[in-house]
């Protein structure tokens, strides 16, 4: 099984090929995620980690054409980035955009919404809410009631319990 750590920073993970702009120490491929195509060739990796760098980079559709190309046939691409208002979001300087539960969802074939002229398409997407542990006690209770469905997922963005307990990072794992 082949795996890209994408954006890799020094989160060096064996069993991966790691990916960053910078050679750090363990980096195996040089490059800068916004320029296209990637020196990858097409279908190459079973499974694909963004994990915290979909928000640094320019423009999403561009890297989610190129992730899904790299990525093999049932391959899972796995994602983390910031939900839109949690303080992680805008605290980095370099972020670009935040995310919520449907910001992937027209790059998917199982949400039925591919109304946007988007020329790939992911065959699933599974979506979680990630919210801090630690000291944040109410987090062990409201993770998995709110990812407990789809219903809860969607009561939570389109009420005021988003603002009252906001998620730090939504998790999405699309296949290919």
């Amino acid at each position: 099984m082949k795996k890209l750590n994408l954006g890799c920073c020094t989160d060096i993970r064996d069993e991966f090929d790691n990916l960053d702009i910078v050679k750090f120490k363990g980096v195996d491929i040089v490059w800068n995620l916004n320029k296209f195509p990637y020196p990858i060739k097409d279908n190459t990796y079973d499974e694909i980690h963004a994990i915290c760098v979909l928000e640094h980079l320019d423009d999403m559709e561009k890297c989610l054409r190129e992730w899904h190309r790299i990525l093999k046939k049932d391959g899972k691409l796995i994602i983390k980035v910031p939900y839109d208002i949690s303080y992680a979001c805008w605290t980095g300087w370099q972020h670009k955009r935040g995310f919520n539960l449907r910001t992937f969802t027209p790059f998917a074939e199982n949400t039925k919404v591919n109304e946007y002229g988007i020329d790939f398409i992911f065959a699933d997407l599974q979506q979680r809410l990630w919210f801090p542990k630690g000291l944040h006690l109410e987090s062990y209770i409201i993770e998995p009631l709110f990812n407990s469905c789809k219903l809860m997922q969607r009561i939570y963005e389109e009420t005021g319990l988003r603002a009252l307990f906001p998620a730090h990072s939504v998790i999405a794992e699309l296949k290919k």
